[in-house]
C-alpha cells in the first residue's frame, strides 16, 4: 500500500491541469508579443529658449499644434514637459529612426532654436497593459 503522500503525488500526476492536459501532456503557451520598436525624442532648451521664464511664456504654440498633428496621425503616443528640468519627452511610433529624426527636425520649436532634440530607439521591456503591442514590425535602426 502506498503512503498517503505518495498516493497524492501519484494522483496529482494523473489529474488534468488548467488547460485540461495531464502532467504527461505539455501545456502550450502563446508566443510572447513582439517587442515594439518605438522612438523617444528628448528635448532640451535651445539657444532661443528664454531661461528662467515659465513654459507658458516660451511661445510654443506652433510646437503644441505640431505635436497634436502627430497625435492625430497616430504617430505620437505620449508627450509632455519634464518636471525636474527644462525640456520634454516625446514617444513616437514611426517606421524608422530616420523618420523619427525627420519628425523632430520638422518641429517648429527645433527650427526656431527653442529646443534641441535627441532621438533614441526604445524597446519597452515591460508593458503590462499592452499599450505598445500594436507597433509595426522591427523597421531597423
Amino acid at each position: 500500500m502506498l503512503a498517503p503522500s505518495a498516493l497524492l503525488i501519484a494522483l496529482g500526476c494523473a489529474l488534468p491541469g488548467p488547460s485540461g492536459a495531464t502532467a504527461a501532456e505539455p501545456v502550450v503557451q502563446a508566443a510572447p508579443a513582439p517587442v515594439p520598436v518605438l522612438y523617444v525624442i528628448h528635448y532640451r532648451p535651445g539657444p532661443a529658449w528664454k531661461a528662467g521664464r515659465p513654459l507658458a511664456e516660451q511661445g510654443l504654440e506652433r510646437h503644441g499644434a505640431y505635436m497634436r498633428d502627430l497625435a492625430v496621425r497616430g504617430e505620437l503616443l505620449a508627450a509632455g514637459p519634464l518636471s525636474t528640468t527644462e525640456g520634454g519627452l516625446v514617444i513616437l511610433r514611426v517606421e524608422s529612426l530616420e523618420a523619427a529624426t525627420a519628425r523632430m527636425q520638422a518641429d517648429p520649436a527645433v527650427g526656431a532654436g527653442q529646443f534641441i532634440g535627441e532621438v533614441s530607439v526604445w524597446r519597452p521591456g515591460i508593458d503590462p497593459a499592452g499599450r505598445f503591442a500594436a507597433a509595426t514590425a522591427d523597421p531597423g535602426e
